[in-house]
């Protein structure tokens, strides 16, 4: 669960986010005590340094299962030797995508929330938790740049390119002047769900180290998705109306995580020796618009419920907007 969530837009394990927002998923929490016993259970306190072993060199480094990309008929026809570079350049994207997110999305957010308490009307205990959040952010951004470290000493081979994941353009381009717009854009981030971080254990393929990783992200992750549905929900009843009106940018959030970072994927595909009509032909056929809302929905459905439960949606905005991102309706 999280903005991560996008990341595996059109993988195989798919239908199993739908499992996670219905509220099957095994990690999921309420937020009152979410945090209650963070000192044990938070994977900063609780887990090893993952560490990826020698011998793992010659497995993939990232699952096939959650890589659409390299299942394409094209792919495996003119490519197919290629694979394991490209499973190489995803792991690094999630790293980066995670580092991205935690560090120049997340904690600023949640210092700007921290400081401003009043504005929000959070409680003291709310404050303790998002200095946990932001511990817990932080250190995910740290076993990710150290994994990266990690796999570039083994495998001698990094991206060639030098780009920002897109839900940072799309971030800059419209959230970024904003302090509250920035703070929807963090609770949208953190209450998106999907089972793939967990469902990763089930693929013994990639190394385990990085299996552990994900999973280590995902314990964490359920208790951040908790009190950031609850903020909305304050947003919503114990706020003014201009810090409400902010709510419609929800949907635009959502699909700033979900949709596809097709640039990076082209140039992930070009630099393993992919022809560039050959890569804007796999990257269009993986990702048809119809996968891209159904994940969307699928994702956000939880998210989207609990917006209709507390007749949130019936701001007239927000509901717009809902339709024109096809996240409800026929």
């Amino acid at each position: 669960m999280c903005g991560i969530a996008g990341f595996f837009t059109g993988c195989r394990y798919q239908d199993h986010c739908s499992d996670s927002a219905e509220g099957n998923c095994r990690l999921s929490l309420n937020a009152s005590g979410a945090f209650e016993r963070w000192h044990e259970k938070a994977t900063v306190r609780s887990m090893p340094r993952r560490v990826i072993d020698a011998d793992d060199s010659t497995r993939d480094m990232f699952p096939r299962q959650l890589t659409p990309i390299v299942s394409h008929p094209l792919f495996h026809q003119k490519y197919y030797e290629s694979i394991s570079e490209f499973l190489c350049l995803q792991l690094y994207r999630y790293l980066n995508f995670t580092i991205n997110l935690e560090l120049l999305i997340v904690n600023p957010n949640i210092i700007k929330l921290s400081r401003g308490a009043d504005v929000f009307k959070l409680t003291d205990e709310d404050v303790i938790a998002l200095h946990k959040m932001y511990v817990d952010e932080g250190y995910h951004a740290l076993f990710c740049i150290d994994m990266a470290q990690q796999l570039e000493a083994l495998t001698n081979f990094k991206p060639k390119f030098d780009l920002k994941p897109s839900f940072m353009r799309i971030f800059e381009d419209g959230f970024a002047e904003d302090a509250i717009s920035n703070v929807i854009f963090t609770a949208v981030s953190e209450t998106l769900i999907t089972s793939n971080l967990t469902d990763v254990a089930r693929d013994k393929t990639a190394p385990e180290a990085v299996s552990k990783l994900m999973q280590d992200h995902a314990r964490d992750e359920s208790r951040h998705h908790a009190f950031f549905k609850g903020l909305i929900l304050r947003m919503h009843c114990d706020n003014p109306l201009g810090l409400r009106r902010q709510l419609h940018l929800i949907p635009k959030s959502i699909m700033a995580f979900i949709e596809p970072d097709r640039l990076m994927l082209r140039a992930g595909l070009l630099q393993i020796g992919v022809t560039r009509d050959d890569a804007d032909q796999i990257i269009d056929e993986t990702y048809p618009q119809t996968i891209v809302q159904d994940y969307a929905r699928s994702c956000s459905r939880d998210l989207i419920n609990f917006l209709t439960e507390h007749e949130i949606t019936r701001d007239f905005h927000l509901l717009d907007e809902m339709h024109n991102h096809n996240l409800i309706g026929a």
